[in-house]
């Protein structure tokens, strides 16, 4: 019998990858590999601030599973700040057809359910999800204006089509000075582009679950 998860976690057409464990959830994935470990960095300069902003960019956008987990963390700070998110979902004809809403996952936390592209806005924040990939997007943003990079492309191994050669130059140009960046994928190529682009990258062990690469930019970086 088909596991009713793998709806939600689907899977590379070509690699059989799956964008989520199907063991964990996806939402309880996306916020332990990618949203806790990013906020143990960030949160303390949001509760130091007197109206914190978070300028967020998710990489592969897929069901919002990483966007929603980050809605709900932000939800409980204090002082309460401003989200502005921008996701980028470069394949998007892999997510249909959508399957009924997470359970436990509120139209509030997650309106682009079912619609892909879009904007959506609510009390403090705002969410843009656009069809393209990463390099596109990233070659044409301002830059220093993002704070906070969630990575969730499949990993170069099993799709280099979405690993494409400006993308580390392009993460390096849009992050903010203390920006930080998360993804699974912990590949050498993932950890030496990184590091090449200025960087400064560790690996955090899962303990049991994913491990995650967590990268941040020196607040020292140059314009």
């Amino acid at each position: 019998m088909k596991d009713p998860r793998a709806a939600y976690s689907y899977r590379h057409p070509g690699s059989g990858e799956w964008a989520h464990p199907l063991h964990a959830g996806p939402l309880a994935d996306a916020a332990s590999t990618y949203v806790l470990p990013a906020l143990e960095i960030l949160a303390p300069r949001f509760a130091r601030a007197a109206a914190p902003n978070c300028r967020a960019l998710v990489i592969g956008f897929g069901r919002g599973f990483e966007a929603a987990a980050l809605l709900r963390a932000l939800g409980s700070a204090q002082p309460l700040p401003h989200l502005a998110l921008t996701g980028l979902e470069p394949h998007p004809e892999w997510l249909e057809p959508w399957p009924p809403r997470w359970p436990g996952l509120s139209a509030e936390e997650a309106p682009w359910w079912g619609c892909g592209a879009g904007r959506w806005s609510g009390p403090g924040w705002e969410v843009e999800v656009v069809a393209e990939s990463a390099a596109t997007w990233l070659a044409r943003a301002p830059t220093r204006r993002v704070d906070l990079i969630l990575m969730d492309l499949f990993s170069p191994a099993h799709a280099p089509e979405d690993w494409e050669p400006g993308l580390f130059p392009g993460l390096a140009r849009v992050a903010a000075p203390g920006a930080v960046l998360t993804t699974y994928t912990c590949a050498r190529r993932v950890r030496e582009g990184l590091a090449a682009a200025g960087w400064n990258v560790q690996i955090l062990r899962g303990g049991g679950a994913r491990d995650t690469l967590r990268a941040s930019w020196s607040e020292q970086a140059p314009p």
